[in-house]
């Protein structure tokens, strides 16, 4: 549906470009603005394209294995996380660094979070088992705990790729946007908190800052430009 919306757009902008493109300046700005909506359009299914693709993701984790491109603003690798292997309190604690985490490069500029490989280089496939499961619990645990938006803002693949012994592991990448909003979330001591991301780790930042920072990229809609970095 989403897809057919799209051509009629396409097309209706096209034209208006072709028959106005003699007119005065006027319609110049017209044209302009519907050449703007073909971008953006355009942009926006093909970063679709592009995070629904395991050859992609497969072909990303492969270069990365094989390179010495450490964790970015961008880019974090987790072996597991340690919300699966603790109990109680300890767990809640761990809940709530991988909501920060998630929130944190939605904040800034977007970015991926690759679980089943270490971050240590030479990094090791390891894979995770269960990961549709843990896939659904991160799901719904970004749902609860993340505020400040009401749309989707991640996306998860699961991926299998061979380690070095050339054996099959599953991994689960999450694809995190760039969003207008600015994120939040509940600290262990219930105080609300505005996590971004500053490098390799996560710092916790005035709101007014975060929404300076958005409102000078002119942030329009959550996107997955980040990507192009990576």
């Amino acid at each position: 549906m989403i897809s057919k919306l799209y051509l009629v757009i396409k097309k209706f902008a096209l034209f208006f470009i072709n028959s106005f493109s003699n007119l005065a300046i006027y319609f110049e700005f017209i044209r302009s603005s519907l050449r703007n909506v073909i971008l953006e359009l355009d942009g926006y299914f093909n970063s679709e394209a592009i995070i629904n693709s395991d050859i992609y993701w497969r072909n990303l984790i492969s270069q990365l294995m094989n390179s010495d491109k450490i964790e970015s603003e961008y880019l974090d690798f987790k072996e597991t996380l340690s919300l699966w292997h603790t109990k109680g309190e300890e767990k809640r604690k761990k809940k709530i660094k991988i909501c920060g985490i998630v929130a944190g490069f939605a904040n800034n500029q977007g970015g991926i979070v690759v679980i089943g490989i270490t971050d240590i280089i030479p990094r090791n496939i390891v894979g995770i088992n269960d990961v549709e499961k843990k896939l659904i619990e991160l799901d719904n645990l970004f749902s609860a705990n993340i505020q400040g938006i009401n749309s989707h803002f991640t996306k998860f693949n699961h991926i299998r790729i061979e380690d070095k012994n050339k054996t099959k592991r599953d991994c689960l990448i999450i694809t995190i946007a760039q969003t207008r909003e600015i994120l939040y979330l509940k600290d262990i001591n219930n105080s609300y908190f505005y996590p971004i991301r500053r490098g390799a780790g996560i710092v916790r930042e005035d709101p007014e800052k975060i929404k300076k920072l958005k409102h000078n990229l002119a942030i329009k809609s959550n996107n997955y430009s980040f990507l192009k970095n990576l």
